[in-house]
């Protein structure tokens, strides 16, 4: 997988430390730590977990940094350091950690996929972690993972990946350089270090992989979640920031984003995905979920569909639809037939609709009897390229079900807040939509939602537009939706009371965090819902400590520059570079700030604003740095046509030269190195870059032997920052530059001047040259030649020195008209030599070369 470049980890470690660090909101100063046994290698790390309270030492006076590290201190200071909700995680199963100072951690992690025990009813919280199991932990916790090979020769297994991931981030270099240390126990120290590198790993957004899965799918992968909002339009398909061969993919593709926001699947609404085409995204379009631009990517790809569609199973949607489930997208259906078990023939009860990759069979059909076992049969369905199914016939049982006899219900109404409120059902349930639940006997529309959670299909959230307060009823009429049997719901009214909330929201964290693109912002977290009411200019109240120096002040912004979260309801955050102090000036780097917080900033969902708050948060100032990576600019070839490959931003000069384009603040070093340019075919002469950002790239003559199409690729430029380019591979259609030369020179007829005639049987030597492949003669004119005599260019008495075609398309006949050489002429030595406007050249241009001179013999 790409991973980041080790650069990054410097800008980190350097610029960074202060703003990965969290600032306390109170006490303002951040805390140290002082151990007798951590050394200064630890020194930083171990500050680190002791200021995010993620461990506070074994005493008073000792960290343990030499001690082994138990897999259930692991946990706690995995799920701290990652900031996890301990409070709602599902309990874990292990029956060793139930009821431990360990359980809400372990809970936490697992439920998340983080961590596993030794068994799945033991966790093993006292027993000791190795370097190895430490490393998938953290792996699988940071997202850290790669395939990028190591010289470690223990990172084997289980283990290698995430060994590789770590070594990629630079979390690690390993005990030796040939070794992990992965059976090795961690100590507390080290697991300090791992924990703190991690967690300054800055991973720049920007898609992994684009792959066709079939005909019809496209599967694009990303390094981060990313806003779907940028990816997908109204009506669930994808928008314009995707481009096919310069093309803007348009809204007749389909488009759904995996919950985890890193898988995006583009649905093909007419034609395929199969065949040679470029696919590529929009500069500064797509974005991740902290609002960071996804690079620009660009990939060629070839893809034909050659897998047949297979039967995956059957699902019941209710007691009387069906679907079967094949592994691609059906183009047709195919012949269904349907069976009772007795052999009766149903098939015309029973229609069905090929919805994606589903076969949707409905059985509502009264003649159709309920708790029934139907066998299906299709027969030559097919995919979108064509291929029959793989099992053709393929068959499957499914059953008809009946009601159940009993009406699902309205478990309970919990208020959240004054704007929020879940509804429990007694089970789970089908057509349930927001008009379908009454407030004080008014059904409610948009934009009040209803939301299914996740995992627990019989809850749901509803968000209302408006607070409401003290006694409320909330209903649901009969028959408003079913549960999957068909049985439709009971009715329910409650009156619920939804107390009063007079406290206002109060802060909960403040911490500056360098975001993907190396900008640092403050992050305001309050400790409810709320909404920023704040407008125009804000004036913060503060006190800046810098070079320890105390000095009173106020900090400014404007308020639309400090915005929400995405996926949260109550974090904001602002780029520090936003913010300036008395003056006004900038926030000075290093300095630290202890912040007012105003009242009426913000409103939590009842309507209460925060309140003034004295000394409520402390911020350091950081770098910015700029960890944007350079891309190509694929305009620069876009007027291209014919065999060129436009829009791909690579521009042919001619049969030696191409050119590209940076957007960025380029570092000219990496720019000119000819080792991040590759042709395939052909070897990179020389780059050259310009005030323009553009590169020109010469390729050596005679190192690209065929004409065609080829790979490209460009890779390793970096921005003057440090931060190197996502390596990209295109392909481009080029001439072979092979250039022609004289493989023979023979002396034609040399004639003397006739004095008995005019104009005929003039004083003229004729000499072929043979060329080692077919040329043609220029069309500016046609003297290419000078002569030489002992090293001195001949001119007197010569009037011209003319090129013709020859007998065949390798000849060129050179008369030197006005002088016949003489044995004398020969004896000391007679060239030609090209002029600086010969233009005889092979078919595609490359033009002949005929060295320092050509020389002629008797």
């Amino acid at each position: 997988m790409a991973y980041q470049p080790k650069s990054y980890r410097k800008f980190v470690a350097t610029a960074a430390t202060a703003t990965l660090v969290a600032s306390a909101i109170a006490p303002a100063a951040m805390a140290s730590s002082h151990f007798e046994d951590v050394a200064p290698k630890y020194k930083d790390a171990v500050d680190y977990l002791v200021n995010n309270g993620i461990s506070q030492g074994t005493t008073e006076s000792t960290f343990g940094t030499h001690e082994n590290i138990k897999r259930g201190d692991l946990a706690i200071w995995l799920a701290k350091a990652l900031k996890l909700d301990t409070a709602s995680a599902p309990a874990s199963g292990f029956e060793d950690t139930a009821g431990t100072r360990y359980d809400a951690y372990v809970s936490v992690l697992k439920s998340k996929g983080y961590i596993s025990g030794k068994s799945t009813t033991e966790f093993a919280p006292n027993a000791t972690v190795t370097r190895g199991e430490m490393a998938i932990m953290l792996s699988n916790a940071y997202d850290l993972k790669s395939d990028v090979a190591t010289s470690f020769t223990d990172a084997v297994g289980n283990y290698k990946t995430a060994i590789q991931g770590l070594y990629a981030y630079e979390v690690t270099s390993g005990k030796t350089e040939t070794t992990f240390g992965t059976s090795q126990n961690i100590t507390r120290g080290d697991l300090a270090i791992f924990l703190k590198r991690a967690a300054e790993v800055v991973k720049t957004p920007q898609v992994v992989s684009v792959s066709a899965v079939n005909a019809k799918q496209l599967i694009v992968k990303f390094n981060k979640a990313v806003d779907k909002s940028t990816v997908i339009t109204s009506g669930n398909v994808i928008n314009a920031n995707f481009k096919v061969n310069g093309v803007a993919l348009s809204g007749t593709n389909a488009a759904s984003l995996s919950e985890d926001g890193k898988t995006l699947t583009i649905t093909s609404g007419a034609g395929t995905w199969e065949g040679t085409y470029m696919f590529s995204t929009t500069a500064d379009t797509v974005k991740d979920t902290e609002g960071a631009y996804v690079a620009v990517y660009n990939q060629v790809l070839d893809y034909t569909d050659t897998v047949a569609p297979t039967l995956l199973g059957s699902e019941t949607v209710n007691a009387s639809t069906v679907k079967l489930m094949f592994s691609e997208p059906l183009k047709t259906k195919g012949t269904v037939v349907a069976k009772l078990a007795n052999g009766t023939d149903i098939s015309s009860l029973v229609s069905s609709s090929v919805v994606g990759s589903d076969l949707v069979l409905d059985l509502s059909s009264a003649s159709i009897p309920a708790n029934s076992t139907i066998n299906v049969t299709v027969l030559g369905a097919t995919d979108f390229s064509d291929n029959l199914l793989a099992v053709n016939p393929t068959s499957a049982s499914v059953v008809k079900g009946a009601k159940d006899g009993v009406a699902p219900t309205v478990a309970s109404v919990t208020p959240v807040n004054a704007k929020k409120f879940e509804i429990k059902l007694s089970e789970q349930v089908q057509n349930f939509v927001i008009g379908d639940v009454k407030v004080n006997g008014v059904a409610l529309v948009a934009p009040a939602t209803l939301t299914q959670d996740a995992t627990d299909k019989t809850k749901y959230t509803v968000q209302l537009a408006s607070a409401v307060s003290g006694l409320t009823t909330i209903s649901v009429d009969a028959s408003a939706f079913a549960d999957l049997s068909g049985e439709d719901n009971a009715a329910f009214s409650q009156i619920v009371n939804f107390a009063a909330d007079t406290t206002a929201p109060t802060l909960a964290s403040a911490t500056v965090k360098a975001d993907t693109a190396g900008k640092q912002k403050l992050h305001l977290v309050f400790n409810e819902d709320v909404t920023k009411i704040a407008s125009g200019t804000v004036t913060l109240t503060a006190t800046e400590v810098s070079n320890y120096v105390t000095t009173s002040t106020s900090l400014t912004f404007a308020a639309a520059d400090l915005v929400a979260v995405s996926n949260t309801t109550n974090e904001f955050a602002i780029e520090l570079a936003d913010i300036s102090k008395t003056g006004p000036v900038a926030l000075v780097k290093d300095a630290t700030y202890t912040v007012d917080l105003a009242a009426d900033l913000f409103e939590d969902t009842a309507g209460n604003n925060n309140v003034v708050k004295t000394s409520a948060f402390s911020f350091t100032r950081g770098s910015d740095v700029n960890s944007t990576k350079p891309s190509l600019d694929l305009t620069i070839d876009s007027a291209e046509s014919g065999n060129l490959v436009a829009a791909n931003g690579i521009l042919v000069v001619d049969e030696n030269t191409i050119k590209v384009k940076f957007i960025g603040d380029i570092d000219g070093a990496t720019a000119t190195n000819i080792a991040n340019y590759q042709v395939a075919g052909a070897t990179v002469k020389s780059a050259s870059l310009n005030s323009s950002n553009e590169v020109t790239i010469k390729l050596e003559a005679n190192s690209n032997q065929y004409t065609g199409t080829r790979t490209v690729k460009v890779t390793g430029v970096k921005t003057k920052a440090g931060v190197a380019m996502n390596d990209y591979t295109t392909t481009e259609y080029l001439e072979e530059n092979v250039v022609p030369v004289v493989t023979n020179v023979a002396l034609t007829s040399i004639t003397q001047d006739d004095a008995g005639t005019t104009g005929v049987d003039e004083t003229a030597t004729v000499i072929t040259l043979t060329a080692s492949e077919a040329v043609a003669l220029g069309g500016s004119d046609t003297a290419d030649f000078k002569l030489f005599i002992d090293g001195v260019e001949v001119t007197t008495g010569i009037t011209s020195i003319a090129t013709t075609v020859g007998s065949s398309s390798d000849k060129i006949v050179v008369t030197i008209a006005g002088k016949a050489l003489s044995a004398t002429d020969f004896s000391k030595g007679v060239q030609l030599r090209a002029k600086t406007t010969l233009d005889i050249a092979d078919s595609v241009g490359n033009l002949l070369n005929v060295g320092t001179g050509l020389d002629v013999r008797l």
